[in-house]
């Protein structure tokens, strides 16, 4: 999950999950750290940044390792480790807000570029509203959803209505 997390980051779900199983595959293989974050010619791409590749690859020694590292402090991104405590912890009720979840949160469909640093209190207050939203729905369809699961849904409906 921390290895998904990391690699997420300006990746589509699918390749996301291709890179991750790559990655994992030649670390099992015995690839070094030079070989796989070497910045001209490494063995493996995937399709985010390198600064994110990096902290997959350390995730990976760290379980080699078994370094008391927590993961979540590799990764450090806000927006990266809501998507690890959605994936692995869902009893933190934490909700993943990107760009994406902004544009449902709003009402309109706002292009990443244009969306803006969803930092503090204006971050609290969309994942309340997720939390708030998830409750009214449960309540209503005499269900337990969580919030990530209610995010995740509007976050794939509106990338599919908006082929984005």
């Amino acid at each position: 999950a921390g290895v998904i997390a990391a690699l997420s980051p300006s990746n589509k779900w699918e390749r996301n999950v291709f890179d991750a199983e790559a990655l994992i595959k030649v670390w099992r293989a015995g690839a070094t750290r030079d070989e796989v974050l070497h910045p001209k010619h490494p063995i493996i791409r995937v399709c985010t940044y390198l600064t994110m590749k990096t902290k997959a690859w350390d995730i990976l020694m760290r379980e080699e390792y078994q370094l008391p590292v927590p993961i979540v402090d590799i990764l450090k991104g806000v927006k990266v480790v809501e998507f690890f405590n959605c994936i692995t912890n869902p009893l933190l009720d934490d909700v993943c807000i990107d760009g994406h979840a902004y544009s449902v949160w709003l009402g309109d469909r706002v292009v990443l570029d244009k969306v803006p640093n969803i930092q503090g209190k204006i971050r609290q207050t969309i994942k309340q509203d997720y939390r708030d939203a998830t409750t009214f729905i449960n309540d209503e369809l005499d269900e337990d959803y969580s919030a990530a699961t209610i995010q995740a849904v509007t976050w794939v409906t509106h990338k599919r209505i908006h082929n984005v």
